[in-house]
């Protein structure tokens, strides 16, 4: 049924259809590695969206056309790197997403961790675009579009305003409690700062794969838990506190590192 309706609402990318997209996607193939078996789509929509369908390594990754058409290479490559994330770090083994529509059926602490689950598992596919991509401008250029919708050349300005939508929200977080936040993904320039603490060390295991699973992130994923828990508007932090959910969110974090 998922094929039938791919192949009825999106065209699958072939070397003989767009070229330069098919080598793009087997490009970022062969920076994460593995033996994936997967197909690229493209979906007519107005919005930036991607997603994937995924059962073991088989899976089939869905771009909507308007990233096609307003995305530059490396921004596409970004995307297509990070929903290949989701595929090898078996995320979409746990449906976070249908979890967290269930609110009257889940106690609300068992939500909080599912949402924090979620988030953490949206900041290690970040990693995968940007070793895919190759740069943090690339990186930053395809959050600013997500938000804005805008295409800025000037990338240097694209970076001062996601660090500053970030220390804004880290201030606001840390002077008012506002309502709970059970969404799947962390804000776009929290997922920025945290891409920042770990760009230098991703793009260094370009090319270096052998070497990828003796770097530890430990100290990075330490500041990054501090970022994610400094700038979440949770309701009296109560969730936070207990060191049952702390723990599930450092251990997720670490889990997903390399």
């Amino acid at each position: 049924m998922r094929k039938r309706y791919l192949l009825s609402t999106s065209a699958r990318i072939t070397a003989a259809l767009l070229p330069d997209l098919h080598r793009l996607y087997q490009e970022c193939l062969g920076y994460v590695g593995g033996e994936l078996k997967g197909n690229l789509y493209v979906q007519q929509s107005s919005e930036y969206n991607a997603f994937i369908y995924s059962a073991g390594d088989c899976f089939d990754i869905v771009v909507s056309s308007s990233i096609i058409k307003d995305f530059d290479t490396r921004e596409i490559a970004f995307v297509i790197g990070h929903e290949l994330g989701h595929v090898i770090f078996g995320h979409n083994e746990i449906p976070a997403g249908w979890f967290l529509s269930q609110q009257t059926q889940m106690p609300h602490e068992l939500m909080h961790m599912i949402s924090s689950w979620s988030k953490a598992c949206e900041i290690s596919a970040d990693r995968l675009g940007l070793l895919c991509c190759g740069n943090l401008r690339s990186a930053a250029s395809a959050f600013f579009k997500l938000v804005s919708g805008l295409c800025l050349e000037d990338s240097d300005a694209v970076i001062r305003c996601l660090s500053a939508q970030y220390d804004e929200i880290k201030a606001i977080s840390q002077t008012q409690w506002l309502s709970d936040d059970l969404s799947t993904h962390p804000l776009i320039p929290i997922r920025y700062k945290s891409l920042e603490l770990v760009a230098l060390d991703v793009i260094a295991l370009r090319g270096q794969r052998d070497k990828a699973m003796h770097r530890g992130f430990d100290v990075i994923d330490d500041q990054i838990t501090k970022v994610l828990v400094g700038s979440e508007p949770f309701e009296d932090g109560s969730v936070l506190r207990g060191q049952e959910g702390f723990s599930l969110l450092v251990l997720c974090l670490l889990y997903v590192a390399v």
